[in-house]
């Protein structure tokens, strides 16, 4: 191998692994938006749990209803809107958690996997380097 070849071709390395650093870069960035899309969902989630007793409201005393509208709506309440109220939070934000953590495991493995080919190309630009110093002391 001649200098300028080994010139080139370090030229080549230290460009693919300025540009495999700005991508990791960016996927980080990604990682850390979904870890905090993730922890608010969670909160929401939360939220959404806690205040599930405000579908049942409001609370109807014998003076308001009674007989059989009073068990109709009181049915109601606690068959079909409590239902749709917790298969919100239990499916829905669910179904969006999980996506969201399958998708962070996508990105750190991706990540890992950068880090692994930037890990390479920098040996062989180390490699080049040496290679280099051995062409130049033969000159």
């Amino acid at each position: 191998m001649d200098l300028g070849s080994i010139n080139s071709e370090l030229m080549q390395i230290q460009h693919s692994v300025f540009s495999a650093n700005q991508n990791r870069d960016e996927k980080k960035e990604e990682l850390e938006r979904l870890k905090e899309a993730l922890k608010a969902l969670k909160e929401c989630d939360t939220d959404y749990s806690d205040s599930k007793e405000l579908c049942l409201k409001p609370e109807f005393t014998t003076k308001t209803f009674h007989g059989e509208v009073a068990t109709d709506v009181e049915g109601f309440k606690e068959d079909e809107l409590q239902v749709s109220y917790t298969g919100i939070s239990d499916e829905q934000i669910g179904k969006a958690k999980a996506e969201i953590s399958d998708q962070i495991e996508v990105i750190e493995e991706e990540i890992s996997s950068m880090g692994e080919n930037i890990s390479s190309m920098e040996s062989r630009h180390t490699s080049l380097m040496e290679k280099k110093e051995q062409v130049k002391n033969k000159q």
